[in-house]
């Protein structure tokens, strides 16, 4: 979610979430798995959920730092679907993300974004994205990109996360379109099973990090739900924020 992760993942927002839209390197291809993950989906589920940005050490979050996300289930040519909304910001400085993905491979069908004088429309087709960019008072920019394999919205780049193979060691590398139209690499990590604390108690869950040039982000998940127990990022600075829902 953007220059925090993903996690917002909204590419208006001033920090990288859901998308701050994260970016990330590739790295030797001896080193990562290039194969396209086979996701553990079941976990995804319908309704709403608010979300808040809460800076853990010196690192200060943006007066964009909560959004609520809503998820509805649907189909797309016969195959199941999701259509979420993610809303940033209230009143007259409102942000939307509304993207539409394939429920079992979680690659993206469309995305629209509007806000803050900005608008992006994108269309997918598994390794080619095309759509535009517009802003206000510029004249609109034709996106045309194609990626050596299946890219990704990174308004989903938890979701992502969430599902890979839970096996310790396990990484690979991945395209992930951002709000802009511009493609990004984020490098997933299995780490391991670790105690982790949490609002709710100490739970135990894998340790999944995200990485990016402009930070990292650790994904706590449960073993058996896949539920996200706990969300951080690292900054550059080392500066680290946490995604709590409310």
């Amino acid at each position: 979610m953007n220059r925090v992760c993903s996690a917002l993942a909204l590419a208006f927002l001033p920090i990288s979430l859901p998308s701050l839209i994260s970016v990330a390197t590739a790295q030797s291809a001896a080193a990562r798995s290039t194969s396209e993950p086979v996701f553990v989906t079941a976990h995804l589920t319908e309704g709403v959920v608010h979300y808040r940005l809460v800076p853990l050490t010196s690192a200060k979050a943006s007066s964009s730092s909560s959004w609520v996300t809503e998820r509805r289930f649907t189909e797309y040519r016969g195959s199941p679907a999701v259509l979420q909304l993610m809303t940033v910001g209230a009143s007259d400085h409102v942000h939307t993300d509304s993207l539409l993905f394939e429920r079992t491979t979680l690659r993206p069908i469309w995305e629209h974004l509007h806000g803050g004088g900005m608008a992006t429309f994108l269309s997918f087709n598994a390794t080619h994205v095309t759509g535009r960019f517009m802003q206000k008072d510029s004249a609109a920019r034709a996106i045309n990109v194609t990626t050596t394999a299946p890219s990704f919205s990174s308004t989903i780049d938890d979701v992502v996360a969430q599902s890979v193979p839970l096996v310790r060691g396990y990484h690979v590398t991945l395209p992930f379109v951002g709000g802009d139209g511009s493609v990004q690499f984020e490098t997933i990590r299995v780490r391991r099973k670790e105690r982790v604390s949490t609002s709710k108690g100490a739970r135990d869950a894998w340790a999944v990090d995200l990485s990016y040039p402009s930070g990292s982000e650790t994904l706590w998940i449960d073993a058996v739900t896949r539920a996200i127990v706990r969300h951080t990022y690292t900054l550059k600075d080392h500066s680290q924020l946490e995604i709590v829902t409310n």
